[in-house]
């Protein structure tokens, strides 16, 4: 099922959400009933911030380094160039926010890095979709973060959607259901 949906997502299919007997050889699959609609697929390539790539790989040495205040501000200059050149919704702000509670976490500052990791996942649901791997490992974090600061069932309920939705798109044999379980 989970190669369906690839196919139907790089050629812009909508299909009527039903369980599909793709292995019997006498009966078709599909009827011209279970095609909802048909979406253009539109390509483009989006602007780089050049520089900006630059700080977030310097930020990322000095958070490996220990200089977690200078990571910090080199961080939130990136954020800043970020949302003037993309606007609010999209993965690479995303990544800062990602970052940028990471940082939070690591200086033992929960109730920031909730807050920022909150924000990376509504930014990567957003900008990548709801089926996006980063979107589900946003969806872990924010889980993880949230257990740290003795928040249990909000965790829960995250870690349980990362498992739906793993479970949906790549289904039983993922290895990161191990992570969930």
């Amino acid at each position: 099922m989970s190669l369906l949906r690839l196919v139907c997502k790089k050629l812009g299919f909508q299909i009527l959400l039903r369980d599909y007997d793709l292995a019997n050889k006498k009966q078709p699959p599909f009827t011209d009933d279970d095609i909802l609609d048909v979406v253009p697929i539109v390509k483009h390539v989006c602007p780089t911030a050049g520089d900006t790539s630059a700080l977030c790989e310097g930020a990322q040495a000095r958070m490996h380094a220990g200089q977690y205040a200078e990571a910090l501000g080199i961080l939130f200059e990136a954020m800043n160039i970020y949302q003037q050149v993309y606007g609010a919704i999209h993965e690479d702000l995303a990544s800062v926010f990602r970052m940028l509670a990471r940082i939070h976490f690591l200086m033992d500052d929960l109730p920031q890095a909730i807050s920022f990791q909150k924000k990376a996942a509504i930014v990567f649901e957003r900008a990548l979709g709801v089926d996006h791997p980063d979107t589900i490992v946003a969806y872990v974090h924010l889980g993880l973060y949230c257990h740290s600061a003795g928040q249990i069932s909000i965790a829960l309920r995250l870690m349980y959607r990362a498992r739906y939705l793993t479970l949906l798109l790549y289904g039983e044999g993922h290895p990161d259901l191990a992570t969930f379980d």
